[in-house]
This record gives structure tokens, C-alpha cells and sequence, in this order.
């Protein structure tokens, strides 16, 4: 995915949302021993969970994901590892509990995570071959040069979208977080929620963190623009 693409920095504040909105939940339970009171056969089942240490144990792997997905670090084996989880929180809070913010969180775990396995995908294209030979993880590499080594594809006109990159990612988190916080808050559909401390935190992280990467990635350009036009011309 190029960095001059409205999509990457999509992407990137997605993952940044996702990855914060794990961290402060693994960390609020981890600290505080929060556990939310859910009515009915899903409050049941997540106190059985608790009760064999399942709940505590996918709490503390929140952290971990988490960490993994907002400091981009090892993030594809997070987001594998995190989806199991996701799935069971979907189908929790969509069909079981299906409370008018659990039927907004529930489709919204399942979108972050799916979206960004996605987005990820590239690097294990391998899985949708018919016919593989054996190669141990350790030897990846040589799929990697592959890869590499594969003519690039010829290169699309310059469009409106691709000339604005950065102001469309922009004007698209903007309206992503606009969704986050309606479909949390029920704000213009159904009786308003207090916003979650949960979810404050995911939004600062997210924005935080593109503003960052728009910086980096701002300087790095600027850094090789000036390298270039240093250069002496023979």
C-alpha cells in the first residue's frame, strides 16, 4: 500500500483506534478488575468464563494485542491472534445481549478487526493458494523475495483522490470517528448514551497517533526533497 495513498493513513488511524481501544480495556481490568454487568444468559456466560479463568486470561491478551496492533509491532500475528476474541464479543453482543450500544459495539469489533486483517492480507496471500509446498516459518523469507522480485505493476494516472491523499484520509477518519461516536452514544437514533471513557481514550490514540505518522512521513519527504535538490547536476 503506498504512503501517498488516501488508504494508508486509513488504515493506520483504524489500527490506531483498534489497537487503543484494547489496550485501555485489557488495562482497565488489569488495574480495576472492571467487569461490565451484562444482563441475562450473556452475563451468565461471561461469569463462567470467569469462573474458569477464560475471561481473565483474554483480558490480559488484550494487552498484548493491543500493544502489538497500536505500536505496529508484530501486528498481523495480533490481529490473528486477537479475532477469535472478536468473534465471540460479536455474536455476544449482537445476538445474545443485543442492547441498543451492544448492537452498535458488536458489528464494530468484528468491522476494526475484519478491515484490518484485510488491509494486512497481502503478507499471507499464501493461504487462498490451492497447492503449497511445505516451507517452515523460519524460510518465510524466501516467499518474501518472491514477492520482491515480481515485476511492479505500471503505474495508475495521477487522480484527484491520489493528488489529495491526505486531506481525503483526513475527511475520512473525521467521518469514521463522527460514526464511532453515534453509534456509541446513540446520539440521533435512540436515547443518548454518556460517552465511555473507552471510548475518549481510542479517539485521542487514534488521532495522536496519525497526526504522528503524518509528521514522520511529512519530514521524510520534505528530507528527500531537499537531498535531492542538493545534488550536483553533470
Amino acid at each position: 500500500m503506498s504512503k501517498q495513498s488516501a488508504w494508508y493513513y486509513i488504515v493506520h488511524w483504524l489500527r490506531l483506534y483498534f489497537g487503543a481501544h484494547l489496550l485501555f480495556s485489557g488495562i482497565r481490568y488489569a488495574l480495576t478488575g472492571y467487569v461490565p454487568e451484562i444482563p441475562g444468559p450473556g452475563g451468565e456466560w461471561v461469569q463462567a468464563n470467569a469462573n474458569i479463568y477464560l475471561y481473565q486470561a483474554i483480558k490480559y491478551l488484550e494487552i498484548v494485542t493491543g500493544a502489538m496492533i497500536f505500536f505496529n509491532r508484530f501486528t498481523l500475528l495480533g490481529l490473528i491472534l486477537e479475532f477469535p476474541a472478536t468473534v465471540n464479543i460479536f455474536w455476544l453482543n449482537t445476538f445474545i445481549v443485543a442492547m441498543p450500544r451492544q448492537l452498535f459495539t458488536g458489528p464494530q469489533e468484528l468491522f476494526m478487526n475484519g478491515v484490518l486483517l484485510l488491509a494486512y492480507s497481502g503478507w499471507m496471500a499464501a493461504v487462498c493458494k490451492p497447492r503449497l509446498e511445505p516451507m517452515w516459518l523460519w524460510m518465510g523469507d524466501r516467499a518474501a523475495r518472491v514477492l520482491a522480485s515480481a515485476a511492479p505493476p505500471a503505474a495508475a494516472p495521477a487522480t484527484v483522490w491520489q493528488g489529495n491523499y491526505r486531506l481525503v484520509a483526513l475527511v475520512a477518519c473525521a467521518a469514521l470517528t463522527a460514526a464511532a461516536y453515534i453509534g456509541s452514544t446513540g446520539l440521533f437514533y435512540t436515547t443518548f448514551r454518556p460517552i465511555r471513557n473507552y471510548d475518549l481514550v481510542a479517539f485521542a490514540g487514534s488521532w495522536a497517533g496519525l497526526a504522528w505518522i503524518m509528521l514522520r512521513d511529512g519530514g521524510k519527504r520534505a528530507a528527500a526533497a531537499a537531498g535531492a535538490a542538493s545534488r550536483p547536476v553533470y
